[in-house]
């Protein structure tokens, strides 16, 4: 008679005569009675022992994430809400993973963020958020340990707890040292629990082979060598393929909270793994345009298009993004040439603009701006030309009258005013000639002529030291100008 026997719970060798296992502590007087049948169908048992892992696996999962939540709110309470405080960053409404829920629920439950009841609404996301990760990570652990026969030790179930946590935060983001903790506090509350409400667990079911290389150690050189294989291809599945799609994911987040540059961090991260991923390249064009770069956005788009270019979906979001990018070119373009009085070219791009989204009210409105600009300046024309006449005829008042009809109609024109100021100084109404070398000054502040106006005015005046000042600028304007220069020496040799 042999003078030892498997313990039914781990498959560790003990004494006949046991009644306690001093590897797993499992009561086995309880089996004694009523023996687990080494000759099983191996299909039900195994499906037993995975219900068996997950149930253990769910309930260890939700009591850490109460326990996290009721950590949290004790650091609320206590008003030490820091980021130094440990492992408050990873549960944070910073988190990738609580902004993604937290936009699942602003869509479509329409909360709007930013409102008194952000510390109600909130801390319930927030708890809902971890319940719902934790369970699932609990889960995840229970149903592996269940299904191959390692939750009845609280190493084994441990450590595949620090795998999971290490995979979670790869999915989650955060601290990296919180997700293998917990991972693992996890992993031996699923064993406990399976211990000590369930306690059957069992082993004999699995091959003898898997019963001697994981659970009995037999072979350490090739649970060594196994682990090692398994390193290697989590690394390369986490490095190459989860990593860059979490950094994508991150940015799309941040993306639809504007967060345009923290967004462009994430998509550069992910193209650092994953350098031809077109659909990336297109978010990364799509973070552009919210910074206004609207020539990269079109780049991007280029070279997601140059390495996908038959794919509908990507063709798609491609040509939106590039759309809205020459849009806003054009736009813009028009806006300066605008404000440089160039109505003509504002017009011709403001029409270019409008071919893209023809029924932009902003675009129509600057365009219809620009064209009321530019008939005004040709109606005040006529009647500037007009009083020009009037001027060479020395009929100064009635020039002065069509000057102020072209002012009323278009007052952009800085050679109105420096026209309409020469005649007040000739009238020897020198005040009023300053004010309209003033004024066109302040629509071409390089207008040489305007400055030696204002200085020959100022100097009738007396305010020699101001005209001088005047000279200089209209020197800095245009220094090769002779009529300038003439009046820059005129004046020093006067302050002399």
């Amino acid at each position: 008679m042999s003078d030892t026997k498997k313990c039914p719970f781990c498959a560790e060798e003990i004494k006949a005569e046991a009644i306690k296992c001093k590897y797993c502590k499992s009561n086995l007087l309880s089996t004694q009675e009523k023996k687990i049948p080494e000759k099983t169908e191996k299909g039900v048992t195994i499906s037993s022992n995975f219900v068996i892992g997950l149930k253990s696996g769910a309930i260890a999962g939700i009591c850490i994430a109460i326990f996290v939540n009721l950590y949290l709110l004790v650091i609320i309470l206590l008003h030490k809400v820091d980021k130094k405080v440990f492992f408050v960053e990873t549960f944070s409404t910073d988190s990738f993973l609580f902004k993604k829920f937290d936009l699942f629920i602003i869509e479509n439950i329409h909360y709007k963020p930013n409102t008194s009841l952000d510390f109600l609404i909130i801390p319930l996301f927030l708890f809902i958020y971890l319940l719902i990760c934790w369970f699932l990570i609990g889960v995840i652990i229970g149903t592996i340990g269940g299904s191959t026969g390692l939750l009845c030790s609280y190493k084994k179930t441990s450590a595949i707890g620090i795998i999971i946590g290490i995979i979670a935060f790869f999915i989650i983001g955060g601290s990296w040292y919180i997700y293998p903790i917990l991972g693992c506090a996890t992993g031996y509350l699923s064993s406990y629990i399976e211990r000590k409400y369930f306690r059957r667990m069992n082993l004999l079911s699995f091959p003898s082979f898997w019963k001697s290389l994981v659970i009995n150690n037999k072979k350490p050189i090739l649970i060594g060598l196994g682990v090692i294989v398994l390193f290697v291809a989590g690394f390369f599945l986490v490095n190459n393929i989860i990593l860059p799609y979490t950094w994508n994911s991150r940015g799309e987040a941040l993306l639809k909270v504007e967060k345009a540059e923290e967004a462009l961090e994430c998509f550069d991260a992910a193209l650092k793994k994953q350098p031809d991923n077109s659909f990336i390249l297109c978010n990364k064009g799509k973070a552009f345009n919210l910074l206004s770069k609207y020539v990269e956005a079109i780049d991007c788009c280029d070279e997601a298009l140059t390495i996908n270019p038959k794919n509908k979906f990507l063709v798609k979001n491609c040509t939106s993004v590039k759309n809205l990018a020459k849009y806003n070119i054009f736009y813009n373009k028009g806006i300066d040439l605008f404000n440089q009085h160039e109505y003509k070219e504002a017009i011709e791009y403001y029409n270019q603009a409008l071919d893209i989204d023809p029924v932009n009210e902003k675009c129509l409105t600057a365009k219809h701006q620009a064209y009321t600009a530019q008939q005004n300046r040709e109606e005040a024309s006529i009647l500037y030309n007009k009083g020009i006449d009037l001027y060479n005829q020395n009929k100064y008042k009635k020039a002065i009258e069509y000057y102020d009809k072209a002012l009323e109609i278009y007052d952009k024109n800085q050679d109105i005013w420096y026209d309409k100021g020469i005649i007040l100084a000739l009238m020897r109404d020198y005040y009023e000639a300053i004010e309209c070398y003033d004024s066109a000054i302040s629509i071409d502040n390089k207008f040489a002529y305007a400055w030696c106006g204002k200085g020959n005015a100022l100097a009738s005046l007396g305010r020699s030291d101001e005209a001088l000042e005047c000279y200089k600028n209209a020197l800095n304007a245009d220094p090769d100008n002779k009529y300038v220069q003439k009046c820059y020496k005129n004046a020093l040799n006067n302050s002399e």
